[in-house]
């Protein structure tokens, strides 16, 4: 769901703003959400969003980012966004750029030079496995040279939220930074980077606030 539901090609210098996206109360069983891309396996070049308001469903399980909903071994070069996207109580992963950063098949999943400023909330589905990130919900790929500006906050339990990326699984963040405030429920992995990590991260910085019940 996006302006585009899927991409395998090239988009480049493209400005949106002042739009809303909402994910549909029907459809398929699990979608992935982005104000540009739904789900993206090709190439974003030189992007930038303003004004953007984006939010997952609370009907079926879905991925949540703000400019693409699940970066599937594609990639994301010089991408800028802002404006504020929302959790619904079926996202297991949400992102203030991407949801989720993957790998495919073939193709590393990688998201650099880009810069989130996009708030990100909401009361989302519990999922060990999930997370709630200023730039990445969820990251299996690679980060580098990228950071994230705006505040972080999860209500509920069980949540991994982070300032940058929410869970880090297997992935690598490198060189990057964290400044907004991170906030998140009970029974939770909550960091101003990361908030879950079984990655690799090199050259990285957080300053924001830190809070959890």
């Amino acid at each position: 769901v996006g302006l585009f539901a899927a991409s395998s090609g090239s988009i480049s210098n493209v400005n949106l703003a002042s739009m809303t996206v909402n994910a549909p109360a029907t459809g398929a069983a699990s979608m992935s959400v982005g104000a540009l891309v739904g789900r993206n396996s090709g190439q974003i070049v030189s992007v930038s969003t303003s004004g953007m308001h984006v939010k997952g469903s609370s009907y079926h399980r879905n991925v949540v980012g703000g400019l693409v909903g699940t970066n599937a071994g594609g990639s994301i070069d010089r991408a800028t966004v802002a404006g504020s996207v929302y959790a619904g109580s079926h996202t297991i992963a949400i992102g203030g750029l991407a949801g989720e950063n993957l790998n495919s098949a073939t193709s590393r999943g990688v998201i650099t030079r880009s810069v989130s400023r996009n708030v990100v909330s909401g009361a989302m589905q519990r999922d060990e496995l999930g997370g709630m990130g200023g730039l990445v919900g969820v990251n299996r790929g690679l980060i580098p040279d990228a950071s994230s500006h705006a505040g972080t906050q999860a209500t509920g339990a069980g949540h991994n939220v982070g300032g940058l990326v929410g869970s880090n699984l297997g992935g690598d963040i490198e060189r990057s930074l964290a400044t907004g405030r991170v906030q998140n429920g009970s029974d939770a992995y909550t960091g101003g980077l990361v908030g879950l990590n079984s990655g690799a991260i090199s050259g990285s910085a957080a300053e924001g606030g830190v809070s959890a019940e």
